[in-house]
């Protein structure tokens, strides 16, 4: 049924395209595989093979599949963090935070660069945390937003970049208890509807010709960022 919603919304230019999904087994990542019928997902738990893309090793294993299956579309969805007093979780847990968020796509793009990459690199970002300043989630927003703007600082004939920030969604990330789901469950999101979102933005994003870099050219998808300036309780920044 989610294919065929997608098909409406005239996304058939990119559905023919080999579309490479990094930490694509649940949540965002498995609703993008859905809608790509010529797509492969490496994770933790990936039919394909098992990639922890926490671990630097990973690497090779994405250089491999790379270069087997030669991808128009790389996605990086992997992320994740820890929340509570800084001081209160180990330290493995911060620099786990940021391998996954901040080192393993900065590496990735950085491989996809000198490799002679065509296509374009997805990077999914964080509505919420890339504009928090909360404490308590240091680590995770700190990551995710110290990644876009070294992602964002590779140029248009280096790599293609292309950021996608979605608000709250409806995955085992967010905790049961927590505010959105008990306060403000309609700020939470089904990760098809994000999903339909990124293909629907990417294929028009497609559909422009950027040979020429222009003053409206625009890599980022903005509009959760600034909905969320709005919508977002004064005294809930996370």
């Amino acid at each position: 049924m989610f294919l065929n919603e997608i098909n409406s919304h005239n996304l058939s230019k990119i559905r023919h395209q080999k579309s490479l999904i990094l930490g694509g087994s649940k949540g965002l990542g498995c609703s993008i595989s859905g809608c790509l019928p010529n797509s492969k997902s490496l994770s933790r738990s990936s039919s394909v093979e098992s990639v922890d893309l926490s671990q630097p090793a990973s690497i090779a294993l994405v250089e491999k599949h790379l270069l087997s299956f030669g991808p128009d579309l790389v996605f990086y969805v992997a992320g994740g963090g820890v929340y509570g007093e800084y001081f209160s979780k180990p330290m493995h847990s911060h620099r786990w935070t940021f391998e996954v968020n901040f080192f393993r796509p900065t590496q990735i793009a950085d491989l996809l660069k000198k490799s002679g990459f065509k296509g374009k690199f997805i990077y999914i970002g964080s509505a919420i945390a890339e504009r928090s300043e909360s404490l308590k989630c240091i680590s995770y927003s700190y990551s995710k937003k110290l990644a876009v703007k070294t992602l964002l600082s590779l140029s248009e004939e280096d790599l293609k970049v292309r950021v996608f920030s979605p608000p709250y969604m409806d995955t085992d990330l967010l905790p049961k208890n927590s505010w959105p789901r008990l306060e403000s469950p309609q700020l939470v999101l089904n990760t098809q509807v994000v999903a339909a979102e990124l293909l629907k933005w990417l294929a028009e994003d497609s559909s422009k010709d950027f040979k020429t870099l222009s003053e409206d050219f625009d890599p980022r998808h903005f509009d959760w960022i600034q909905r969320f300036k709005y919508t977002l309780p004064i005294d809930k920044n996370f």
